[in-house]
């Protein structure tokens, strides 16, 4: 209860509000606690799931894909014409297992582009022209 003295000051006023101003600070500490938190485990996730692609990963993924191209092209170019061979290259254990994350993080953004552009064609109806 407050008390009022002859000054006509509430002594527990003051206390009361630091109480409140101390919860306040308390709870701002706490959210910036979990949200650094948040921060901090999202970081480690993004480096858990990043890995270093070495410079022979890189070469040997631009080649194929320039490959991969001129394939595309020829068989625009020579429909009924039987496309080149390509034997398999050659490449470290540590190369192959990089190539195959890129590989698999390309598939799963071409997929996500795809569902995107599946919703965008629904939402436009234009699903059965």
């Amino acid at each position: 209860m407050a008390e009022i003295h002859e000054t006509g000051v509430d002594i527990n006023q003051y206390e009361n509000s630091l109480d409140g101003e101390v919860g306040e600070v308390e709870e701002r500490a706490g959210a910036e606690e979990q949200g650094m938190a948040e921060e901090q485990s999202m970081a480690e996730e993004e480096r858990a799931e990043t890995f270093a692609v070495t410079r022979s990963a890189v070469m040997l993924w631009d080649y194929a894909q320039e490959i991969a191209q001129d394939n595309t092209e020829f068989a625009h170019a020579h429909p009924h014409a039987p496309r080149p061979v390509h034997p398999p290259m050659q490449m470290s254990r540590r190369d192959k297992c990089l190539l195959a994350l890129m590989v698999e993080d390309r598939r799963e953004a071409v997929i996500r582009l795809w569902e995107e552009l599946n919703e965008i064609e629904r939402l436009l109806g234009l699903e059965n022209i």
